[in-house]
């Protein structure tokens, strides 16, 4: 072999280590997938609730949730044990609202036969540990080098995957580390909880409910 075709095998392997060493170096997606719309008539009961969700109209969330819906790890279910966890006796005030409303915008998925919001839920399985990943709800979100919204863009996330690099950060921030082990801090409400609410959804009796909203792991 040639001194120019060593040479030339030489670049190939540098230019090949080079290449692998980028790929490892991409931190980790969790993209927000939305594929639930293709049966028609969960496509019209998500309109619903989202109607309900929005006008805060507990009536009509009534009628949308399964009788027996669970709402807690512990075992807690019923509609009443949802009305009593969220107060939803003060319907307009209760936080359940919001929460619904986050959960909703965030894409569909199937899972174990069911269908679950956040849309990436079962993809988030792969990145289980302690304490539990975020991952970026908001395109274009500034991870920066310090918690501050002056502080220089070390990159711009778009549904990463965040582990907490430590449990102190100034209110409001998250401190993390990406899969590829690049840190900063972003904004809270750029990010959310693996482990935070989501909701499931069966066909009972040929309707669609909502058959289990919780947190937890």
């Amino acid at each position: 072999m040639s001194r120019v075709s060593i040479r030339l095998e030489s670049m190939n392997v540098v230019f090949l280590f080079a290449a692998l060493q980028a790929a490892q170096a991409e931190p980790a997606r969790a993209p927000i997938v939305d594929d639930c719309d293709s049966d028609a008539s969960f496509a019209e009961y998500r309109i619903s609730l989202a109607k309900a969700v929005a006008s805060k109209d507990k009536a009509a969330l009534r009628q949308l949730v399964d009788p027996e819906i669970s709402v807690d790890l512990g075992g807690g279910s019923g509609w009443p044990a949802l009305v009593e966890a969220w107060g939803l006796d003060g319907t307009e005030n209760s936080a359940l609202w919001a929460e619904l409303a986050e959960v909703l915008a965030l894409g569909c998925g199937e899972y174990q036969g069911q269908k679950i919001m956040p849309g990436n839920f079962s993809s988030l399985g792969e990145f289980e540990g302690f304490p539990p990943p975020y991952f970026s709800i908001s395109q274009g979100a500034a991870l920066r080098s310090e918690p501050s919204d002056m502080a220089p863009v070390r990159m711009l996330l778009d549904n990463h995957i965040l582990l907490e690099q430590d449990n102190w950060a100034p209110e409001g921030w998250l401190h993390a580390r990406l899969t590829n082990g690049q840190t900063g801090y972003v904004r809270l409400h750029a990010v959310r909880n693996a482990i935070d609410y989501r909701a499931t959804f069966e066909r009972r009796n040929g309707k669609w409910l909502m058959t289990s909203f919780l947190a937890g792991d």
